[in-house]
C-alpha cells in the first residue's frame, strides 16, 4: 500500500513538472501582424519580436515579389505598390508563418486556463486510475 502511494506521488510530480517544461516549449508561435499597407511585424506570441527572420512576399499566382529580413524590431516594410497576398515568414528555429490578405489572423492555440485545466485533468485522472487499480490488487 505504501509502495502504491509513493509511486502515485512520484507520477504526478513528474507530471506536473512535465507541463511545466511543455509550457515553455508552446510559448514560441510565430505571427504576422499586418500593421500598415506597406509593413508587417514578425513575432511571437508571448509579445517577443522576430529579429532578422526571412520574409517572402508572394503575389495572388503564388509568385515571389520580394524576399528579405525583418529588423532588430521585427519590422519588414516594402513598398506600397507591391500588394501583397500572402506573407510568409520563417527563422532558423524552425518557427513559420503565414498571413493571406482574404484569411483573418486565428488564433488556433488553446487559451492557457484552458491548458492548465487538461493538465489538472489528466492529474487527476492518473491518480484516481492508480488509486482505482491499487484497491483491486489489494481485494
Amino acid at each position: 500500500m505504501m509502495k502504491s502511494k509513493q509511486l502515485l506521488l512520484i507520477i504526478c510530480f513528474s507530471l506536473v513538472f512535465s507541463f511545466i517544461s511543455i509550457e515553455d516549449a508552446l510559448a514560441h508561435r510565430m505571427l504576422i501582424e499586418e500593421v500598415d499597407e506597406d509593413y508587417v511585424v514578425v513575432g511571437f506570441d508571448d509579445g517577443t519580436k522576430a529579429m532578422e527572420a526571412d520574409v517572402v512576399l508572394y503575389d495572388q499566382d503564388e509568385e515571389v515579389i520580394l524576399e528579405g529580413r525583418t529588423d532588430l524590431e521585427g519590422v519588414f516594410e516594402f513598398d506600397l505598390e507591391l500588394q501583397p497576398y500572402k506573407i510568409v515568414s520563417s527563422d532558423t528555429f524552425g518557427h513559420r508563418a503565414e498571413w493571406t490578405r482574404d484569411e483573418p489572423i486565428t488564433e488556433d492555440r488553446f487559451p492557457r486556463w484552458a491548458r492548465v485545466l487538461l493538465g489538472v485533468g489528466i492529474i487527476l485522472f492518473v491518480g484516481i486510475g492508480a488509486r482505482f487499480f491499487g484497491n483491486k490488487k489489494e481485494e
